[in-house]
């Protein structure tokens, strides 16, 4: 999704780059790549975002539960499916 320059330079400088783990930052002359390596890194920026749990309970952020059908077995549990966040994989903003 295009944001605004202001909004990503929002997210960049005062939220991501609030502290030093968990990301890494390169500035070319036509883009700039933030690529966030930590878990832990991705929840507190979309926390930061999400006013601290207003929108969305903190536990539940990048991860999405799914119910079983009407016509599934009453002992078939809830599927969940859950962001990925990793050295290899990382969630990237550009």
């Amino acid at each position: 999704m295009d944001v605004p320059w202001e909004i990503f330079n929002v997210i960049s400088c005062h939220i991501i780059q609030s502290n030093s783990f968990g990301h890494q930052f390169k500035e070319t002359s036509a883009c700039i790549d933030v690529a966030i390596t930590n878990m832990k890194k991705a929840v507190f920026i979309f926390n930061k975002m999400n006013l601290d749990g207003v929108l969305v309970s903190r536990e539940y952020l990048l991860k999405k539960s799914f119910e079983s059908s009407s016509t599934a077995e009453p002992d078939e549990a809830t599927h969940r499916c859950e962001v990925v966040v990793t050295e290899a994989q990382p969630l990237t903003f550009k």
